[in-house]
Order: structure tokens, then sequence, then C-alpha cells
């Protein structure tokens, strides 16, 4: 079955700051989900592609890579910017990284430290901001900082069916 692609994908948002603590659950199960992925599996394995797609260790790096954006937009927020600050949708951070060099441990332990800091900060974030409004800059559509919660879990959501495909196609 063919999977949507992330830049194809509509968007609803409309998330109200009841949501955040369901968001932020979300958004901590992702590592567990990874390490459960991961678990048992060769590191040839995890750093294969299938084609033009990214390996399983390249998907948890680019996870890593794009934290510092997450982060960011949680000071535009406060900042009140009018339109939040753009992805780098070439995700060259991700092609320069060459994450298959690395063990897919230490590439989720990475993981974790940037996600573990980025709750902190949504956590120590007075409530009022998560119901300012500002544009996300590429959907072209007011959102809020509880539906980039949404938003960001959703991401991960894409990354971990990539990470699935890639090993349900892995050969023996």
């Amino acid at each position: 079955m063919k999977m949507v692609q992330w830049t194809a994908r509509k968007w609803q948002f409309g998330y109200t700051i009841e949501y955040i603590p369901l968001l932020i659950e979300r958004l901590q199960c992702t590592a567990p989900r990874i390490a459960e992925l991961i678990k048992d599996e060769r590191e040839e394995i995890l750093g294969k592609r299938h084609g033009d797609k990214w390996s399983v260790k390249e998907h948890i790096g680019h996870l890593t890579d794009i934290e510092e954006l997450h982060t960011g937009r949680i000071d535009d927020f406060r900042n009140k910017a009018a339109i939040l600050r753009a992805a780098d949708m070439s995700n060259k951070k991700t092609y320069d990284a060459n994450h298959n060099q690395y063990n897919a441990t230490e590439l989720l332990s990475e993981f974790i430290k940037s996600r573990t800091a980025y709750i902190k900060k949504l956590k120590a974030t007075p409530p009022h901001y998560f119901e300012i409004k500002s544009v996300h800059p590429r959907l072209k559509q007011e959102v809020t900082l509880t539906d980039i919660l949404f938003f960001v879990a959703e991401h991960d959501l894409q990354h971990l069916s990539r990470m699935s495909e890639n090993l349900n196609l892995r050969l023996p």
C-alpha cells in the first residue's frame, strides 16, 4: 500500500490547549517506538537504503536534525512572530550528516537527548503561548503552538512508518 507523501498531506488544525498532554505523550512515544523497531536488527540492515529511500538510520538522524527547528518554533510563538521559521525542505543537514556511519543506538540516544530538551522547553512554556497564532510558512495557514505539536507528532509518525516500511523490505 502506498503512503501519502509528507508534502502532499492536507492539514486541519484547531487544537486547543486541552490537547497538550495528549500531544506531549505522543511526542514522548517516538523514541520507545524507534527502540522497538531497531532492537535485534543488524547495523547493515538499519543502514540499508532501498532505491532512493532513506535508511532507518537516516530517518532517526533526520528526526534529531529537525529538533532544532521545532525548538526554534517555540521561540517564534513566544516572540509572537507573524510567520514561523521555515524548514529546509531539501533536508541538507540530514544528507550532509552521513548518519549511516553511526551506530543506530547512538543515533537514537542523540534523538532522545534532543527530544527530551524539546519536551522540557514545552513544559516550561506558559499556557497562553499555546494559543497564539502564527503562519506556517509552507502550509500558508495560521497555526497555534498546540497545532504545531500535532504537526510534529504526525511528522514523527510519518518517519516511523517509513522506518517500518524499510525494515519490511529487507532481505534475509
